[in-house]
Formats: C-alpha cells, structure tokens, sequence
C-alpha cells in the first residue's frame, strides 16, 4: 500500500509526492517517518529541511538519497545535494535511523530550474 506524503518542488508548487518503505533492520523497532518542512531548488542544488516523526524511537541521525545512488548520513534536520543537473526532476529520499535501523523513506520529487 503506498500513502502520499511529502511534497513535489516545482517553481514555487507543492504537490502530494509517494511515501516509499524502507528496510528495517531486524530486531527493535526504527524510527517513525521524519516530516518534509521544506525543499529549495536551483540549477545545481537542492536543499531539504524535515522535523524529526513525534511518535517512534527518537532517531541518532538521518540519511538522505537522490535517485538510486547511495544513501548519505547526516546528524543535521537539513542537507544540501550539490552537483544536480539543471532542467531535472529528481526524487529524494529521507528516512531517519536509530542504532543501525532505518525508518520508512519520505520520498520527495524536486525539480532544478535552468
């Protein structure tokens, strides 16, 4: 079952983007789903802001992917994805991780203008 949430950045508009599960490591519960407060985008970058999920284990830290390339750790509620192509629409995704497990991925699509 797919939910929608999170946000689609295009010039300015926000949209319902989809909610992708992730895999959680066996044993203990992960990290509820962070909540996407905001994405900026320019020709090369794209900035996302979330808030931690008000429910669940707290998370120790985050890890963010765009497209399918490796996921990146961050201990920060923010980061900076640097080296985009202009004129793309592409999809992030943030999930939080507590001690190994990570919670499900909020899925954003963000479009980098030219």
């Amino acid at each position: 079952m797919r939910r929608f949430i999170g946000v689609l950045v295009a010039a300015g508009m926000c949209v319902p983007a989809v909610a992708v599960p992730a895999a959680a490591a066996p044993g203990g519960r992960a990290p509820d789903r962070v909540h996407v407060l905001m994405a900026r985008t320019t020709a090369h970058t794209a900035d996302v802001k979330w808030s931690p999920a008000t429910t669940g284990p707290h998370p120790t830290g985050y890890q963010v992917r765009v497209a399918s390339r490796k996921w990146k750790s961050t201990k920060k509620t923010q980061y900076r994805i640097q080296g985009l192509a202009p004129d793309h629409t592409y999809r992030i995704s943030i999930r939080a991780v507590r001690r190994g497990k990570a919670g499900k991925a909020v899925v954003i699509q963000a479009f980098t203008h030219g």
